[in-house]
């Protein structure tokens, strides 16, 4: 469905971060390179009830962005009956998008279904040749992996996931430099963000880390008819509490590949 452009719907993609060096887009040469993510944000105001919010890459690739972040430099342009945090951020590889020139918007997904496209013009985005850059630390783990009702005892061996059934995955990751949970948690599936459920009690983390990292528990769920290949590698990242750099949780890759289904 095309998104319509109505005087209900105000925002755009107004900013690029570049996580690893937490330079803005576009100084001293950085712009991104395959194999970095960066965080793309802006905002967006609508009066109906907005499900989701995606940040749309050339038309075609989409992203679900994390919304209700403040921004009442924009307060005056929004809808009367709009939410005032209207801020979103979304976090994207460059590895998705390909090197070139390309273009963000950002629209909203109503919970009847309708789509709505921010008023404002695209952001030009310039994926760069070279790579560069570390990576911010994670700390956290993997506890468990299931396959429907079965535990996954290996972790560390490929799992063989049938057609037609579901990878859980649950344990608990925060920032490695400050220790605190994140605002949320997903799963790089060979390189592609899936959300997961972020933000359960773990007392035991807490009692290791502090109390900052209390609400860490994370539950993601891997659906393996949606993979895009037969073999991927899955790692969990976490995106800090300022929402400005994402930190990924090295070391414990999954590797899942998808099998025949068995009778």
């Amino acid at each position: 469905m095309q998104a319509a452009v109505t005087s209900r719907t105000r925002g755009a993609v107004d900013r690029c971060e570049l996580l690893f060096s937490h330079e803005p887009y576009g100084s001293a040469h950085r712009s991104p390179a395959p194999g970095e993510t960066f965080i793309v944000s802006g905002w967006l105001g609508h009066v109906a009830n907005v499900q989701r919010i995606e940040v749309v890459v050339d038309s075609g690739y989409r992203q679900i962005a994390v919304s209700g972040f403040a921004r009442p430099g924009h307060a005056g342009a929004l809808p009367d009956t709009a939410p005032r945090d209207c801020g979103f951020r979304a976090f994207l590889r460059a590895d998705s998008l390909g090197v070139g020139e390309h273009d963000l918007v950002v629209e909203c997904v109503t919970a009847s279904g309708e789509r709505f496209r921010g008023d404002g013009p695209p952001f030009r985005l310039s994926i760069r040749e070279m790579r560069g850059g570390g990576r911010p630390r994670a700390d956290g783990s993997i506890d468990e992996v299931r396959i429907g009702r079965r535990k996954i005892e290996r972790k560390d061996a490929p799992i063989d996931a049938p057609v037609g059934s579901v990878v859980v995955l649950s344990g608990w990751i925060v920032d490695g430099e400050t220790r605190a949970a994140g605002v949320c948690a997903f799963m790089l599936v060979d390189g592609r963000p899936v959300p997961t459920v972020y933000g359960f009690e773990r007392p035991d983390v807490a009692e290791a880390h502090g109390s900052a990292a209390l609400r860490s528990g994370f539950v993601g769920r891997i659906d393996v008819d949606s993979l895009a290949g037969d073999r991927v590698a899955v790692r969990v990242a976490v995106l800090s509490r300022q929402g400005t750099s994402l930190a990924e949780l090295s070391g414990q890759d999954i590797h899942i590949h998808r099998a025949a289904r068995t009778n």
